[in-house]
């Protein structure tokens, strides 16, 4: 019709090849690890313990660098951080020298504070 011829047009038969490979006499998959490529499996990491409490971490102190379980875990790392500071510091450093300062004329108050949440805490 209108010069427009209509062929039969069979589809080509399409024809798939695998290769197989067996690998004979290998008790201990040497030969198999060799031409596969094969990798152990990754390590996974290790979960990071809280260094007062020794429940799993969930954070990590950026100044540090203890993990820790919680706000209360934190005062206590950051108030032996601040005494380890007091006794062991550089005083030559100018930036230790300030905040040893600091820390001394509010020591006591850092501590009742960290009491004070420390009882909030036991007693909810």
């Amino acid at each position: 019709e209108n010069g427009v011829k209509k062929e039969n047009i069979k589809p080509s038969k399409e024809y798939h090849e695998r290769t197989f490979i067996t690998i004979l006499n290998d008790p201990n998959n040497i030969i198999y690890k060799k031409i596969f490529n094969v990798k152990p499996p990754p390590v996974p990491p290790k979960k990071l313990k809280c260094v007062v409490t020794g429940l799993p971490a969930k954070y990590v102190d950026p100044v540090t660098c203890v993990p820790y379980h919680n706000s209360s875990c934190l005062k206590i790392v950051r108030m032996a951080y601040y005494d380890y500071l007091e006794n062991n510091g550089d005083r030559n450093n100018g930036i230790v020298a300030d905040f040893l300062r600091w820390y001394s004329k509010n020591k006591r108050r850092l501590r009742s504070e960290m009491l004070m949440s420390e009882q909030k805490v036991l007693f909810q």
